[in-house]
Order: C-alpha cells, then structure tokens, then sequence
C-alpha cells in the first residue's frame, strides 16, 4: 500500500494527504490539499508554489500556504467569489468601493494596499 490507515479507515499519502488537486498557472502552481487532524477533523491547505532561481543558479521553489477549516468555508468561498466577480466583470478603468463588504462574508471587510 502506497499511504497510512487512519483508524478512520482513510488512506492517506505519504506526505499526510487524503486528496490533492493542482492547478498550473505559468511559472506557479496551485495545490489544494485535503487533510486530516488526530481527531478526524478534515481542513485544507491551499499552496501557492512559484519556480525560481536562486543566486547560485539553482531551481527553489517559492511556497505561500494558508489553512482553511471546515467553519470558515462558507465565508471563505462567499469572499472569493465577491471578489473573482468584482475583478473579473469590472471594466477597464472603473474602481470599487474598497469598503463595502458583502452582507454574505460574515465579518470580512474589503481592504485596499
């Protein structure tokens, strides 16, 4: 067998994953991983990684990961999407307000850099 048994009777790969899901994206790449606590509470990790070249002239791999719970889902997906709809049906030039927030992301508020 190529993973661990969980007593929960999930396998899990070596790297402690039930299931993983990439996305290529030019230089970077998208992983969306399953995972699993101890307690049988399942998360998931979401990991940008970027190729580069270091000083030296060796291939690294940038990494940027945050870990998402089962509770926060719900708002999690509702301000991802806000936002995908706001960058992806604004024409060219037109600005947002940057403080209204969704009343369906809970207690997400927009911010600007």
């Amino acid at each position: 067998m190529d993973g661990n048994l969980l007593s929960s009777g999930k396998i899990l790969t070596k790297d402690g994953k039930l299931k993983t899901v990439s996305v290529k994206a030019g230089k970077r790449t998208y992983f969306f991983d399953e995972k699993e606590t101890k307690n049988n509470d399942r998360f998931i990790t979401i990991t940008e990684s970027r190729k580069m070249t270091d000083e030296k002239g060796n291939i690294v791999y940038d990494k940027h990961k945050i870990f998402l719970y089962k509770e926060d889902f719900e708002n999690f997906v509702s301000g991802l999407l806000s936002i995908i709809n706001s960058v992806s049906f604004q024409p060219v030039g037109e600005q947002t307000n940057p403080l209204v927030a969704d009343e369906n992301v809970g207690d997400a508020k927009a911010e600007t850099e």
